[in-house]
Order: C-alpha cells, then structure tokens, then sequence
C-alpha cells in the first residue's frame, strides 16, 4: 500500500511541481533520448539526494547503489531546459513560479531575485518535503478511515 501512496505521491508532485503530468501507462515506458521515466528519475532523486551531497561525482559509478543515482539527477537536469523557454501557459507549475523568482526581467522593484544555488536548493527541498507529506498524509487518512467505519461509510456516500 505504501508503494501506491509513493506513487501517487510522484505523480502529484510531477504534476503539480514540474508541471509535467504522469499517467500510470506512460510511466512504464522510457521517452527517447531518456535513460529512465521521469517517475523514476523523481523516485531516484529522493532516495539518492543524500548521496548526492556526500559521495563526490567521479565515484558515482562505482558502487551498484550510486549508479541509479547519478542518471536521476541527469534527467532532472529540466531546469536549464525550462529556463530558456519560458511561456505564460506554463507559469501554472512551481518550477515556473521558481524560475520567474531567478529571471530578473519578471521581478518587481524591491524584490530580490533567487541566485542558481537558492533556485536548486528550493527546488530538491519541496521535493523531498512535498513527497513524505503526501505519502504520510495518505497513509494516516486511510488508517482513521479503517478506525471510523461511520466515517468511512459517510465519505463513500459522498463520492458515489
């Protein structure tokens, strides 16, 4: 059950953060010109980020758990790729708030723009934060629901 709610999870922050939606049927297949799915570049990312800040780049590929690792981060690399290509009908997503706040042209007078590293850093920190809060918001959702059968009944009721 946690392996779905982790699921879920990615998907909602695909969507919602990268403004890239993920459907269960195009998860299972690699893109062209891509090592792995986005949904397993995302898993990768959360799961590696410590490594990644620990274990220098050049030693990546030596150990078997490192090297899924180094091409998650790859993939992720849509920030540079966003950068340049900046359209209205994408500003609906966090990356593109994100990258307004570093692009001193849609800034304000008196606001203070995000350097690159500020940009990174706010980006992996949603990431990971928004990933283990929907998990576990599920996850205690589902256990208060099996706990209150009346509950339970109630919200079935409410979406049929």
């Amino acid at each position: 059950m946690l392996e779905l709610f982790d699921t879920l999870a990615l998907f909602v922050i695909g969507a919602a953060g990268f403004g890239r939606p993920i459907s269960w049927k195009e998860d299972s297949v690699i893109p062209s010109g891509h090592q792995i799915t986005f949904r397993d570049a995302l898993h990768a990312t959360l799961q590696g980020i410590i490594i990644k800040v620990l274990v220098p780049a050049w030693d990546m590929g030596f150990a078997k758990g490192f090297r899924h690792t180094r091409p998650a981060f790859d993939e992720l690399q849509m920030i540079q790729e966003r950068k340049g290509s900046q359209r209205k009908e994408d500003d609906h997503d966090l990356l593109s708030r994100l990258l307004a706040a570093n692009d001193n042209e849609n800034l304000s007078e008196g606001e203070v723009k995000l350097s690159g590293s500020e940009l990174i850093g706010n980006i992996f920190i949603l990431m990971v934060a928004g990933h283990e809060t929907i998990v576990h918001s599920l996850t205690f959702a589902l256990a208060l629901l099996a706990l209150y059968p009346d509950e339970q009944e109630e919200l079935y009721q409410h979406i049929k």
